[in-house]
């Protein structure tokens, strides 16, 4: 099976991929995770810098296209979503982990413990306060998602999640990782 990984980061679900023998395709926006991913998987695939909102691949391609916790740092997601259902053949599908709203990473420690420690002066909070001293809402949930800083990131509910993908048949959604990843799987 044909499988493009958007945003292939350090190549470890690229590593996977081949080893379960698909044709695998990863693209990601960064020259280190190009490098580091062809450096594990040599070969057995192929990786590209490209950005996933203009792909430069043929309609109806793939068969999956996979996408774990990328997509919710994209400026457009819609395109990216687009993008793959373009690429995806009939009956193909989409595997996207996006971050979940509505769990006790986002309600509790995103949105009140952390920001108790940013009223509270805790030095975790001293390099970013320099540059952000008044953050808005989207650049506090920006800065406390991955690591102190991420220019950009979304948190998604299952209904937003689904409806991102509305080009796709038979959406489905689930949580794990105590409700902070939020699966969203569909069927071109």
């Amino acid at each position: 099976r044909a499988v493009l990984e958007i945003g292939c980061g350090t190549g470890n679900d690229a590593v996977r991929f081949v080893d379960a023998g698909a044709r695998y395709t990863g693209i990601d926006l960064t020259d280190a995770a190009v490098k580091i991913t062809k450096a594990r998987i040599g070969d057995k695939g192929a990786v590209f810098k490209t950005n996933a909102e203009f792909l430069d691949f043929p309609d109806d391609y793939y068969d999956l296209v996979y996408s774990f916790g990328v997509i919710h740092h994209a400026i457009n997601p819609e395109n990216i979503i687009r993008e793959a259902h373009r690429v995806l053949r009939p009956s193909g599908g989409i595997y996207i982990m996006l971050y979940n709203k509505f769990c006790f990473r986002y309600l509790i420690e995103i949105l009140i413990l952390r920001k108790i420690l940013w009223y509270l002066h805790h030095p975790k909070f001293d390099d970013i306060r320099k540059h952000i001293p008044h953050p808005t809402k989207d650049q506090w949930l920006s800065m406390n998602t991955d690591t102190i800083g991420c220019p950009l990131s979304r948190v998604y509910t299952k209904k937003t999640a689904t409806t991102l993908l509305k080009d796709f048949r038979f959406v489905t959604s689930d949580t794990f990782n105590f409700g902070w990843f939020r699966v969203v799987r569909g069927i071109k």
